[in-house]
């Protein structure tokens, strides 16, 4: 596991004293001028351990609230910002929203990133792009998720035997832009599309963004020190040590066309021959298809298929259970299928583009993100589900920027992941599955 040295710790109480503690590592513009930012109040820290929080305002009416934490053993910082119109009335159209922007000194700088996944060999294959004078590089994904294809959210900024790894934790279409002018390197990140003024009273986040200092050695000891660092602060912890992931099998996802022709019999019958066989899995997997409409026209149908399991999973949970194994199911929440129940009951919740079958479910909306948030904690705890797994398969941009009014575009995008992360935090605490 990588530590970081003194230097690297450091290079980080530098940057803090700075730039965090003295200055803006933050920009936007007000109807196309840069936003003239002023600290109005900050929460002691001296840059090593600990949380915090800095307020700013500007004459505009915009507050921003800059909510940042340090870590013990890491050269590392991490923050999220929150604007607020405190006006009576709409606010200046805001644009250009980087949540990080900052700059470096090195003599020929080199990034190295890696592509997103588009389900080939060349999933998360590494890259990297010199950062010639004069030069702007970009960084985005495609379509809306947030590793899809083109770009993976961490790389890394070789300055020249040092270096800086950035993370943007945004579940969304985010951005980065990395631009150099003499030894002068300046790194930008946000969303990707930002264009909206905001309403009285109204609040948005941005991504969360993540900056670890790495010195000496070449850029490798940066990613190495990264990993080191998700696996202490970032990763579910028992006993002290990360949780390893699972030993699972999938229920014969070729063999039963995914799920669609999964049964309670057949499931069972099939963890059996692999716990005769020595094979000895921690759960068993059941992937798409075990709902009413089957995959991929049933998702929406959130129902137990009686024809494959007639009794419910709660029977099949239980057999796994005496066999030694939890239970793993399928969900893919974010979408609908044309003519499903959430499609046919709850179109106030649904997001439809014209020429497409498929839907969203729009979590930034209230109503449907309890139901959910509801429904699938009860099924969980219900049926003896030991771990929940989401997917997502479709590409949500072009649906939330059919939402959005010219001067509100950005903010389906922003409510939907806030409601996603909401969902999340709210299933992760849920009831445990029954003994």
């Amino acid at each position: 596991m990588a530590r970081a040295t003194r230097g690297e710790i450091s290079a980080l109480q530098t940057w803090f004293a700075d730039t965090l503690a003295d200055g803006c590592p933050f920009s936007f513009t007000l109807e196309g001028r840069h936003a003239e930012l002023f600290r109005v109040e900050s929460s002691p820290t001296t840059g090593r351990v600990g949380e915090g929080v800095i307020k700013y305002t500007c004459r505009e009416g915009i507050d921003v609230q800059l909510s940042f934490r340090t870590f013990r053993g890491f050269p590392a910082v991490e923050w999220v910002l929150a604007l607020s119109n405190k006006q009576g009335a709409d606010s200046p159209l805001i644009e250009n929203l980087n949540a990080l922007q900052v700059e470096f000194q090195g003599k020929r700088p080199v990034l190295h990133w890696a592509l997103g996944s588009s389900a080939s060999r060349s999933d998360f294959a590494p890259r990297h792009q010199i950062i010639e004078p004069g030069s702007k590089f970009e960084l985005a994904p495609k379509g809306g998720r947030s590793s899809d294809t083109t770009a993976f959210p961490f790389f890394n900024l070789d300055l020249g035997g040092h270096g800086v790894v950035v993370g943007i934790g945004w579940s969304g279409m985010w951005k980065a832009m990395v631009s150099r002018h003499g030894e002068s390197v300046t790194i930008g990140a946000g969303m990707h599309t930002i264009r909206l003024r905001l309403r009285p009273g109204e609040t948005i986040r941005t991504p969360k963004i993540l900056l670890l200092f790495w010195h000496g050695g070449d850029w490798i000891r940066g990613n190495n020190l990264l990993r080191s660092f998700i696996l202490a602060h970032h990763t579910p912890q028992r006993d002290g040590e990360p949780i390893l992931g699972p030993l699972a099998c999938n229920g014969g996802s070729k063999m039963f066309d995914e799920a669609n022709l999964a049964t309670e019999e057949n499931q069972l019958d099939l963890a059996r021959s692999y716990k005769a066989a020595g094979i000895d899995t921690e759960y068993w997997w059941i992937d798409a298809g075990w709902f009413d409409g089957r995959w991929p026209n049933g998702v929406g149908n959130w129902s137990i298929r009686k024809d494959g399991f007639p009794r419910g999973l709660g029977p099949l949970s239980d057999a796994l259970s005496e066999l030694g194994m939890g239970l793993i199911l399928w969900f893919e929440p974010e979408r609908v299928y044309q003519g499903t129940r959430l499609d046919r009951e709850h179109p106030d919740w649904i997001i439809a583009l014209p020429d497409s079958p498929n839907r969203l479910l729009d979590l930034g909306n209230p109503e449907a993100r309890k139901w959910l948030t509801d429904y699938v904690s009860e099924m969980i705890e219900r049926e003896g589900i030991a771990i929940y797994r989401q997917d997502f398969n479709m590409d949500p941009m072009p649906y939330w920027r059919s939402r959005d009014e010219p001067d509100r575009i950005g903010i389906t995008e922003i409510r939907h992941v806030e409601g996603l992360y909401a969902f999340c935090c709210l299933l992760y605490t849920s009831p445990s599955p029954r003994d």
